[in-house]
């Protein structure tokens, strides 16, 4: 499996996580079903991109922000921090 699929995978449980939100309650909100969510969270399904920026709507970010590396409160790690901070100056 990619390793894009997996930080994807840990990235949705973080947000959701960090937001308050239930899976249950993030698939709900998404217009996903639950089956399909908790199937790719899981690795036995891959999904569209079209479902993943429903996900991202769902979460209140950017479909790229699925990708980025984040800490366990759902912010983004030093790391991206760092980049952002080379990028503006």
């Amino acid at each position: 499996m990619p390793r894009i699929h997996a930080r994807v995978r840990a990235n949705i449980r973080i947000l959701a996580k960090s937001r308050g939100k239930s899976l249950n309650q993030l698939a709900d909100f998404a217009g996903v079903s639950r089956r399909q969510l908790f199937n790719f969270l899981t690795a036995k399904s891959d999904v569209s991109l079209g479902w993943l920026e429903r996900i991202a709507e769902a979460l209140d970010v950017d479909l790229h922000d699925l990708t980025r590396p984040v800490d366990d409160d759902g912010s983004e790690d030093a790391l991206a921090d760092g980049e952002h901070a080379v990028a503006a100056g």
